[in-house]
């Protein structure tokens, strides 16, 4: 992958959609993923009192969508898996329960896109993919 590419938020267009301040000159490439997320508090080795870092809040994740030579625009790219379920229908009319299966049906599963969680202007972006 090289140099990871790291950014910040610099509009959001809306829950699924945000702009940030890099685009071509800054090596950004339309399906480049991203993680986007700011920072949290600092945290600390219970034992040795040493600084680990600050948390990393995650607002989602992102695929690049357009890019321009400042300014390249994501789009959300979590999903949440919605498991099929099968629908009893109503009879209509009489049906032997052993053999006939008419009154049933079955969805399939289906991935369901995520908004991004908490996003703000100022959030930070890097490269994930």
């Amino acid at each position: 992958m090289g140099i990871a590419i790291t950014a910040k938020v610099v509009k959001i267009i809306d829950t699924y959609t945000i702009a940030i301040n890099k685009g071509s000159n800054g090596g950004v490439a339309k399906n480049q993923k991203y993680l986007v997320y700011y920072l949290g508090e600092e945290l600390f080795d219970p034992d040795t009192g040493e600084s680990l870092g600050n948390l990393e809040i995650v607002c989602g994740e992102a695929i690049v969508v357009n890019v321009q030579p400042k300014i390249a625009t994501l789009k959300s790219n979590s999903f949440n898996l919605v498991p099929k379920k099968i629908v009893r229908k109503p009879n209509m009319g009489i049906l032997n329960p052993f053999t006939d299966l008419v009154g049933f049906s079955e969805e399939e599963e289906r991935r369901e896109l995520l908004p991004f969680y908490d996003v703000r202007v100022g959030c930070l972006v890097k490269q994930i993919a």
